[in-house]
């Protein structure tokens, strides 16, 4: 075995110093935007100035909105302390192995969008109470930022939306995206790779002619054959391919590519998938990972 097989991060998510720097600054400035709103909300609302006071409720539900997207920005580096591991569940009448998804990153992410949803709904109403033959260019834009943004909260009430989740058995890989599932046959994967396209990607590519299968949760309209879902929060379907964005999941992203990677190239170990066997074959590898 290559000395290389044991690194920790495969070779495309290496970073330069500077593109590894970035993520920091942009946390850094993040903070900021996270502070200093909340401080000159709470300035605002004990300075007993009506109009003060009446702001003030919108500089901070912008500080918490601010403080969700600080959550998804640094989810790679509480996933240390919020990190899950493999669970066996039933699925389609058989066990599966489930790499689970990180409820962190998803609820984040729907407490951003609540978040201006509460911050332009409200504002729309009070300008449409002072003055809506005025204003009411103003109450549209509003009304329309803020129900379109109740959209992602209400797809996840409904469990149209709802975290990763990668299921594993002997015969069968089924992604559960946010809002869409996609299914390819263990006997038609080519290989697994890993990518990086503004964050750390992991590919399961198909061979040519794979048994693949792709289908939204949502509500979509059909156009020359293909699909456009009315909100997309997933990445668009690869014809063949499974595509998992790293930060969806509470694994470490190295050791589930390692997972992953094993079982692509050991097809007589898949049958360990959805037994405890695959749950003691994760905690090796990722302490292999690890050391």
């Amino acid at each position: 075995m290559r000395s290389s097989d044991h690194r920790k991060e495969p070779d495309p998510w290496v970073l330069s110093a500077a593109q590894a720097r970035r993520p920091i600054v942009s946390i850094m400035g993040m903070v900021v935007l996270v502070v200093g709103p909340a401080v000159l909300g709470v300035v605002m609302w004990r300075s007993g100035d009506p109009t003060a006071v009446s702001v003030a409720k919108y500089v901070v539900i912008f500080a918490a909105a601010m403080f969700c997207l600080l959550i998804m920005a640094s989810a790679p580096y509480l996933s240390i302390v919020f990190r899950d591991k493999p669970q066996l569940r039933q699925s389609g009448g058989v066990v599966a192995t489930v790499l689970p998804g990180s409820k962190l990153y998803f609820w984040a992410f729907q407490a951003t969008w609540l978040c201006f949803a509460l911050l332009f709904l409200p504002a729309a109403y009070q300008v449409a109470d002072a003055g809506f033959g005025q204003y009411w260019h103003l109450v549209v834009i509003f009304g329309g930022i803020g129900a379109f943004a109740t959209i992602p909260v209400v797809l996840s009430l409904i469990g149209a939306m709802r975290p990763d989740d990668l299921l594993l058995t002997s015969e069968v890989i089924i992604h559960e995206g946010w809002n869409s599932q996609t299914q390819l046959l263990w006997g038609d994967v080519n290989r697994v790779r890993t990518s990086f396209e503004k964050l750390p990607i992991i590919d399961i590519a198909g061979m040519v002619g794979a048994r693949w299968l792709h289908r939204y949760r949502i509500p979509y309209s059909t156009i020359m054959g293909r699909s456009n879902p009315a909100w997309n929060l997933d990445r668009p379907p690869h014809t063949g391919w499974i595509v998992l964005e790293c930060p969806r999941f509470a694994l470490e992203k190295s050791s589930l590519y390692r997972y992953l990677q094993f079982y692509a190239e050991n097809p007589e170990s898949r049958t360990e998938l959805g037994t405890p066997t695959s749950l003691d074959r994760w905690s090796t590898l990722a302490d292999d990972v690890s050391a």
